[in-house]
């Protein structure tokens, strides 16, 4: 980190040095070039495996960007808040639940598929917030110690150039974004944990599934929408038909809301390199920057051709419906139906933690 010590022995790299392996021209045209690629292929339907391979692409690039920015002891603050930036592109440009069909949450030999996406995105998206919190809040608190780094540490570009040294409403925002972010993540396990208890699991229907087959949050906000319209008698369409047509039009509005991100890093990126004055070093091609883009044009490559698994034959019928809070296992010797919410299971009234 950019930082050491704590309490009253505390330190900051002041001094603002290239580092091309977290903003070198080659790194940020292929990471530039994945999240469009990631964008676009959000507009069509997918296979489970193929989406976990694109979200695999991002999510171990993201590891690497915060790892290095986390245990790197040289690194400035400039540097690291592009490392951040560009994580938080990955995560808005990841593909998510509504590019499947909802056929395929509901074939059995896509279980455990479906069951790492999930479990993965959670696992990425925690680290994320967790590190743009902890970098954010350090930069507040320099920014409330003078006689720490006083000819400044930085500059940072959002919708013009913000000094870091100095309190700004641009920092004070990109802080609160960073707790509206936690709370946002943790929306999803508590709103998951109360669809999981109010859905019968039980009641194995088409109704039910289209109701587990969306984000925890998705559904929250399909559900109080639906009743709001329904009681203004604004519509009179099914619930279930509701929120199938919602998931469309979320697609579309995903889409939107990553190009819009794609196009605001991109410029804020450059920008901060160039108000740091570190073109001229990080624009250079060298063989590691070369080696990047033809990584990322052959990795997509691979992605998309990679062949579907093949189906299942044990004896254990898996049933996955969720983007996170639901997965339905029928164990068929048994005749026990199991809801996974992912904090806790219901089996028949009986309750359990299972984390």
């Amino acid at each position: 980190m950019f930082y050491t010590g704590s309490g009253d022995s505390f330190h900051a790299n002041c001094a603002i040095s290239p580092n091309a392996d977290v903003s070198g021209i080659g790194v940020r045209i292929s990471f530039y070039l994945q999240a469009t690629i990631l964008s676009l292929l959000s507009l069509f339907p997918t296979k489970p495996h193929e989406l976990l391979l694109s979200n695999l692409s991002i999510q171990i690039p993201t590891l690497a960007l915060i790892s290095s920015a986390y245990f790197d002891t040289a690194i400035d603050v400039p540097h690291t808040l592009i490392a951040s930036q560009l994580a938080v592109l990955f995560s808005v440009c990841r593909m998510n639940i509504f590019q499947l069909k909802p056929e395929e949450l509901r074939m059995r030999r896509n279980g455990k598929v479906l069951s790492r996406i999930v479990l993965l995105d959670v696992l990425f998206r925690w680290i994320l917030v967790v590190f743009n919190f902890g970098v954010w809040g350090v930069v507040v608190r320099l920014q409330g110690n003078p006689e720490i780094c006083p000819e400044g540490f930085g500059l940072w570009s959002f919708f013009g150039s913000v000094d870091l040294r100095n309190s700004s409403s641009a920092v004070n925002f990109a802080y609160v974004y960073t707790i509206l972010d936690i709370v946002w993540e943790a929306s999803r396990l508590v709103i998951g944990f109360l669809r999981g208890w109010m859905v019968d699991p039980t009641i194995l229907e088409d109704r039910t599934h289209a109701q587990l087959s969306i984000d925890s949050r998705a559904w929250f906000i399909f559900n109080l929408l639906y009743s709001l319209l329904f009681r203004c008698k604004v519509i009179s369409t099914g619930k279930d038909r509701f929120i199938r047509r919602m998931c469309e039009y979320a697609r579309y509005l995903s889409f939107l809301r990553q190009i819009s991100f794609l196009i605001f890093f991109i410029i804020s990126i450059e920008k901060t390199i160039q108000l740091n004055n570190l073109t001229p070093s990080e624009n250079i091609w060298a063989f590691g920057q070369i080696f990047q883009i033809i990584n990322t044009l052959l990795s997509s490559n691979s992605s998309s051709s990679f062949p579907e698994p093949a189906k299942s034959s044990s004896s254990k019928h898996w049933h996955v419906s969720a983007h996170f809070s639901a997965w339905d296992s029928l164990v068929s010797s048994r005749k026990k139906e199991l809801l996974f919410t992912g904090l806790y299971m219901r089996r028949r009234g009986q309750e359990s933690l299972i984390i």
